[in-house]
């Protein structure tokens, strides 16, 4: 059997991953997964695994935020960010996958809270910029194309 301490610990993190589409991760999730493994490894996976998680899940909420924040940051989009974001086309090149959807949604959720429009507002005349939002689950990045 697994550490207790650890399995809680590595389900508080990713306490919200899928929220509303799966059952939220608990502790016994954690022990089921990694009873997989030989019981002589799998304390050192859950600490390792906490270890990284900690340092890299991005919640939810961080990202709705870190997206609520840049889609009215005037160091990137000027004195008028709702100007800024209607010449931008965002780009949907993900082949095999939903992330990049998901970082679109995110998107438009924030511009039109924000601004009363959504991406599909966007880029209606000539783009003045590309804007490829990489999904969270690769990279969590965002190239800006000119």
């Amino acid at each position: 059997m697994a550490n207790s301490d650890l399995c809680k610990k590595v389900a508080g993190v990713i306490a919200d991953y899928r929220k509303g589409e799966i059952a939220a991760p608990d502790e016994a999730h954690v022990a089921r997964w990694v009873d997989q493994f030989p019981q002589a490894v799998r304390d050192p996976i859950l600490a390792e695994m906490s270890y990284i998680l900690e340092r890299t899940y991005a919640r939810k909420a961080a990202v709705n935020g870190f997206i609520k924040a840049l889609v009215t940051n005037k160091e990137l989009a000027g004195e008028s960010p709702g100007t800024f974001w209607k010449g931008v086309r965002f780009l949907r090149l993900q082949q095999v996958g939903q992330s990049q959807n998901d970082m679109l949604a995110l998107f438009d959720k924030a511009l039109r809270d924000a601004f009363g429009f959504g991406i599909e507002d966007c880029s209606t005349g000539q783009p003045q910029m590309g804007v490829y939002p990489l999904g969270i689950r690769e990279s969590g990045g965002l190239a800006m194309l000119t």
